[in-house]
């Protein structure tokens, strides 16, 4: 375990089969081992409907114009509901993912999107995205995709939010 001190941020070791320690960038970080193994997808989503799971919320619905509220609250997003499908995916990101982050032109690999908003490795597989047909809607809870956006021309809005619960893993 004193080795992780000088290795570099993502390296682990298991201390027992349920608890490992992560080398974070300026810490090292105890935990133990999730009951479960990444899911590939979690559901398909239709819109205005809400998924709930013990780590997670993600509910959407139709709103009117004049009910849209932008804020800083990247947990919620309202988006063109004309753009997507009417199944839409959510999963866990894999390597290789790209999006155009909100406000940007070009797209970004969402492993580089996660390396400059510093999120932990072990935070990293927690990480769902919102698909249409093929393309990154929403990086849940952290930013919407610029191709989504809702703009002047936009007639049907779909709000979306995801919120994590809080679990006793991240309480001890």
């Amino acid at each position: 375990m004193l080795n992780l001190i000088d290795s570099t941020p993502g390296s682990s070791v298991m201390l027992s089969k349920d608890l490992f320690v992560y080398r974070d960038r300026q810490h090292l970080v105890f935990l133990r081992k999730p009951e479960f193994e990444e899911t590939e997808v979690f559901a398909y989503i239709h819109p205005g409907e809400k998924y709930e799971t013990d780590s997670f919320v993600l509910s959407s619905e139709f709103v009117e114009r004049e009910n849209v509220q932008f804020n800083n609250d990247s947990r919620v997003e309202y988006i063109d509901a004309e753009l997507i499908a009417d199944e839409l995916i959510l999963r866990n990101w894999h390597p290789g993912d790209w999006f155009i982050p909100l406000g940007m032109k070009g797209r970004k690999k969402i492993s580089d999107f996660l390396i400059d908003l510093k999120v932990p490795v072990y935070d990293k597989k927690k990480v769902l995205v919102l698909e249409s047909e093929g393309k990154i809607v929403w990086v849940c809870g952290l930013r919407l995709d610029d191709r989504f956006k809702v703009t002047d021309s936009t007639n049907k809005i779909l709000k979306i939010e995801f919120h994590q619960k809080l679990t006793q893993q991240s309480n001890e």
